[in-house]
């Protein structure tokens, strides 16, 4: 049987870096956007309040997403992250922009299909009037929002540690030196998501992803909720998870480095180590009754 996902590939196989990594990008940040966003609604259609169920949902489409995208663009999926990358210089500045356009196309393309997804489960429960506010509000599906009762002050360090862990965690995983094999980084992706959901998802439903945030409001925007999903807190919100994490993300990625990746031995340098201890060793001869050392 003639292979013909391989005929495909030769003839379609895209050959420049840049397309790849971005399409890369598009295609796994608006598969955990509308993995994420679905999980909302099946949650809030459902009668259910399982956060934890959707904690789930969020962290696993973030790990299939890393490992489908590993091998092209890194599976970022996330603006700060892509940031983080830069700062460390893992990451080219033409790439960043690029990736970080990749992910906004991204994440307003899964929102889309899940507001046409549940389309009629929308209508139903609000009654076709689209709501920001209120009982029969359904942007949450889309877009978190902070509590009533978080400061301003508060949404920003939430927004700050909730990245910072983030990256600290994925420098971790993307450091060569601790060996962690590649099959097995987007599990332990998933268990890091879960975490980091868990920890600060109360606050302001963790969204820790400028993309995850601005996105989908554009979504919103046009298909009928208004101007009023950036209104919230007087305007003052918007601005707070589409632009402190990226500040998150250079820290945790900086801290991480400083406190515990620069200092991990290159495989070879234990044995260098061990080469300059024996260069320094000493013979010792004896001559009569006495010990002589003599350096080599």
């Amino acid at each position: 049987m003639t292979d013909s996902v391989a005929i495909v590939r030769s003839k379609l196989r895209i050959r420049n870096d840049l397309m790849r990594c971005f399409l890369s990008e598009f295609t796994c940040t608006a598969f955990l956007l509308f993995a994420g966003t679905s999980a909302n609604a099946s949650n809030l259609f459902g009668g259910g309040d399982c956060k934890v169920c959707v904690s789930f949902a969020w962290a696993f489409a973030i790990g299939l997403g890393a490992f489908a995208a590993g091998n092209l663009s890194g599976g970022h999926m996330n603006p700060a992250i892509s940031f983080a990358f830069y700062l460390c210089g893992r990451l080219s500045a033409y790439k960043f922009i690029l990736y970080s356009i990749a992910q906004l196309f991204g994440a307003f393309v899964g929102s889309l299909l899940t507001f046409f997804l549940y389309y009629d489960g929308i209508d139903h429960f609000d009654g076709g009037n689209r709501q920001t506010v209120g009982p029969k509000a359904t942007i949450g599906i889309f877009v978190p929002s902070p509590q009533d009762y978080l400061s301003i002050s508060s949404c920003i360090f939430d927004q700050f540690v909730g990245t910072a862990l983030l990256a600290f965690c994925v420098m971790m995983f993307a450091e060569p030196r601790n060996k962690i094999p590649p099959v097995v980084q987007p599990m332990v992706l998933t268990m890091t998501i879960f975490l980091v959901a868990t920890c600060v998802s109360a606050n302001a439903g963790g969204e820790i992803n400028p993309a995850r945030d601005l996105a989908p409001k554009l979504m919103a925007i046009s298909v009928g909720y208004g101007w009023e999903v950036f209104s919230i807190r007087d305007y003052k919100w918007f601005l707070i998870p589409a632009f402190i994490p990226f500040a998150g993300a250079a820290f945790g990625a900086w801290f991480y480095h400083l406190t515990l990746g620069i200092h991990i031995n290159e495989d070879n340098e234990d044995d260098k180590m061990d080469s300059h201890v024996e260069m320094n060793k000493v013979n010792r001869v004896t001559i009569g009754n006495s010990r002589i050392a003599i350096p080599k």
